[in-house]
C-alpha cells in the first residue's frame, strides 16, 4: 500500500546510476507517485545533467557522494508530494527551457495548443508588427514562446500576482526577450488601455468544488490563485470575455483555454457577448475541447 507519510525519507541503495534509479522508483511507487520511475529518472538525469538514454546507457557508472545526498533529498521532496518540476527548479514548454517555482502553476503541454494558435495568426501577419495580450502569464510561458517564435511580436504579459510577474520576467530575460514584453500588474484589464492583434488567456478555470479530487501535487503545491474560478470555474472567464472587444482590433482574436465542460458554457458567453463572429475551438491530446478562438467583427 501507498505510503506518503510525510516522515519518511529516501535512502539510497547502493551508489550506481541503475541501483540509485530502481531504489527510488521504488520509493516512489510507495509514497503513492504515479510512474515513479519516470520521476526518479528525471530528477537524477537533472542532476547529471543527462538523458534518460544516457541514464540507462551507462547504469553501471558510479555517482559521487555528494550528487547522490543531492538524489535523497530530491527523491524525498517527491515522495512527499512536492512536483518534480518544482523541486528541479524547471521544466520544458514548447521546446524552451521555463524556470518554474510556486510564484506560478507549472506549465501544461495543453497549453502549448494555445501557443499554436497563436503563432498561427502571429506568422500569417507576415513579418507585420503584432502586438497581443498574455492574460494571466504565470510563468509567462505562453507571451515568452511566442515572442521567441515569431520575432514581428510584441507583448503586453498581465498578471495580478508581482511574484509571478518577476517569474515570467525572469523567463523572458533566460530567452532574451525581454525588450518586447511589457510585463503589468493587473487585475484583468484594469489597467490595460490599448487594444491588441491578439489575446490570449490562460486563466484560473478550475471549479473550487474540485479541489479534493485534485492530484496532490497539484491541491497541495501550485498555487490555489492560480486555479480556481468560482464554484463553475467561470469567475475570470465570464469578465475576460465581456471585455475584450474593448481590447481588440477589428479582426483581431480572442483565445481562451478552457476545462473539462466549461466549452457550451464558454461558447454561450461569447455568443452573448457583442462583437465577436467565428467562433471555433480545438481538442487537447485527450480529445477534450480545450482551445476556444473568436474573431473580433
Amino acid at each position: 500500500m501507498p505510503d506518503p507519510s510525510p516522515s519518511r525519507q529516501f535512502t539510497a541503495q547502493g551508489t550506481t546510476r541503475l541501483e540509485l534509479l530502481k531504489a527510488a522508483s521504488h520509493y516512489l511507487q510507495l509514497s503513492g507517485v504515479e510512474d515513479s520511475a519516470v520521476h526518479a529518472e528525471f530528477l537524477l538525469g537533472h542532476i547529471l545533467t543527462l538523458s534518460r538514454a544516457e541514464l540507462h546507457l551507462n547504469g553501471g557508472h558510479t555517482v559521487g557522494p555528494e550528487a547522490v545526498h543531492q538524489f535523497e533529498a530530491m527523491v524525498t521532496r517527491r515522495g512527499h508530494g512536492e512536483p518534480t518540476q518544482y523541486i528541479a527548479g524547471e521544466t520544458e514548454f514548447y521546446g524552451l527551457p521555463f524556470t518554474c517555482d510556486r510564484r506560478a502553476l507549472i506549465p501544461r503541454p495543453e497549453t502549448e495548443l494555445l501557443v499554436d494558435g497563436v503563432l498561427r495568426f502571429a506568422q500569417a501577419a507576415a513579418g507585420s508588427p503584432f502586438s497581443i495580450c498574455d492574460l494571466g502569464t504565470g510563468s509567462g510561458c505562453i507571451g515568452v514562446s511566442v515572442a521567441v517564435n515569431a520575432p514581428n511580436v510584441t507583448v503586453v504579459a498581465v498578471d495580478l500576482y508581482p511574484g509571478a510577474l518577476d517569474l515570467a520576467r525572469h523567463n523572458a530575460a533566460r530567452h532574451d526577450v525581454v525588450s518586447r514584453i511589457d510585463f503589468r500588474q493587473s487585475d484583468l484589464f484594469a489597467g490595460v488601455s490599448e487594444s491588441f492583434d491578439l489575446i490570449a488567456a490562460n486563466l484560473p478555470y478550475v471549479p473550487s468544488v474540485d479541489r479534493t479530487v485534485l492530484q496532490r501535487e497539484v491541491r497541495d503545491w501550485e498555487p490555489a490563485s492560480a486555479l480556481f474560478a468560482g464554484t463553475d470555474g467561470l469567475e475570470f472567464l465570464e469578465p475576460a470575455i465581456r471585455q475584450s472587444p474593448d481590447h481588440l482590433r477589428p479582426g483581431g482574436h480572442l483565445l481562451l483555454e478552457i476545462g473539462a465542460g466549461q466549452l457550451a458554457p464558454v461558447l454561450g458567453l461569447i455568443h452573448a457577448t457583442a462583437g465577436f463572429k467565428e467562433i471555433t475551438h480545438r481538442a487537447d491530446y485527450q480529445g477534450h475541447p480545450r482551445v476556444v478562438t473568436a474573431e473580433r467583427v
